[in-house]
């Protein structure tokens, strides 16, 4: 039982820590804080095209 109440306890500090930080990087000057992930905007098809020149230079230089 006092180990569920220490992990409680535990999570209870990590989110008030969290908390912390955050106040803390809203409080800076001329900052702009966004707490959400940027996206991933590239296509399937721009990846693939990137691997596909990667595998094409990397067997140019094997063959050098």
């Amino acid at each position: 039982m006092n180990a569920a109440r220490d992990q409680g306890l535990a999570h209870g500090l990590e989110k008030e820590q969290f908390r912390g930080r955050i106040q803390l990087l809203e409080n800076l000057p001329g900052k702009t804080v966004s707490l959400t992930e940027t996206p991933n905007t590239r296509s399937i098809e721009e990846l693939q095209a990137q691997e596909a020149d990667l595998q094409r230079r990397l067997r140019g230089r094997d063959l050098d």
